[in-house]
């Protein structure tokens, strides 16, 4: 009995000094990122540089399980204008289970007091992606697997845009378009399709694209209120020494408004986009140029 109790009593002490343990270990965490939001606050409050670094796991039916981090670097072009945004350059990293590899930034700067903003879009991937073809019939009929719809391709996009202030709120803009995807491997199935037959594996844009924007956003890059309006058109011809010929139109609709507390936000968005001309298969899905 005397023995069953020593190991009672052992068994319960070692699980309060785990317990201790732990509990000390949360609260220098908390104490960690409290010291840390304090210097954060206090930094951005005086326009001074502030570089965030995060990372976390994910999870996609196109690529599996996945690990993600990167950088976030944000500044103030005139720290004395305290209405003014701060610019911001983030560089985002993944790697996942189906050897799926991306890097992506998507840098917003604003100069002379937010008379002038600058862009820069910049994306590579070397993805392992199903095709299905064109159309929702064929996206039925094609049954996921390696010898129906897994292929490899890379993929380097690279987009400058600037916007100059015409008004207060809006906005007009230029940007240059380089985007190169290259398949390196196929399946049976991707090979017969007439689509991919006819643009064949490596397709090079290099286009123009103005654009007309509304803009009463509080924060570009997370939006708590305001308006995005934004109407754009793009050309990417041989003529800039691509190898395709379509043009684009598009609008972007968007609207914030905060509810109850800052954080909790409604957000709205209409968004359409008609491409005109010989459209390629990589382009018939596109997200917004302007966002």
């Amino acid at each position: 009995m005397t023995r069953q109790l020593n190991v009672f009593l052992l068994a319960l002490f070692t699980s309060l000094l785990s317990w201790s343990q732990e509990i000390g270990l949360v609260k220098r965490i908390e104490k960690n990122m409290k010291a840390r939001s304090i210097r954060k606050d206090s930094l951005i409050s005086n326009g001074r540089p502030f570089l965030s670094v995060f990372a976390g796991p994910g999870y996609t039916p196109e690529s599996g399980i996945l690990i993600g981090g990167g950088l976030l670097y944000t500044f103030t072009t005139n720290p004395d204008n305290k209405e003014l945004q701060r610019s911001s350059i983030p560089l985002l990293g993944s790697i996942s289970t189906r050897k799926n590899i991306t890097l992506s930034s998507i840098m917003n700067t604003f100069w002379l007091d937010d008379q002038l903003r600058v862009k820069l879009i910049a994306k590579f991937s070397n993805v392992n992606d199903d095709y299905f073809g064109v159309g929702y019939e064929t996206n039925q009929s094609i049954d996921r697997g390696k010898e129906t719809s897994q292929y490899n391709r890379i993929l380097f996009y690279l987009q400058p845009k600037v916007d100059l202030r015409l008004l207060t709120n809006f906005y007009g803009g230029v940007s240059f378009v380089y985007s190169n995807l290259k398949v390196r491997e196929t399946n049976p199935v991707m090979e017969e399709d007439e689509n991919f037959q006819n643009f064949g594996p490596e397709i090079i844009e290099t286009g123009f694209a103005v654009n007309l924007t509304f803009d009463s956003r509080d924060i570009v890059v997370n939006a708590y209120k305001g308006w995005f309006v934004n109407l754009s058109y793009y050309l990417t011809t041989e003529f800039f020494g691509g190898n395709q010929n379509y043009q684009v139109i598009e609008y972007d609709l968007r609207y914030y408004r905060s509810l109850n507390r800052l954080g909790n936000t409604l957000a709205f968005r209409a968004y359409g986009r008609q491409a005109f001309g010989e459209v390629p298969y990589s382009c018939l899905l596109y997200t917004s140029l302007m966002a």
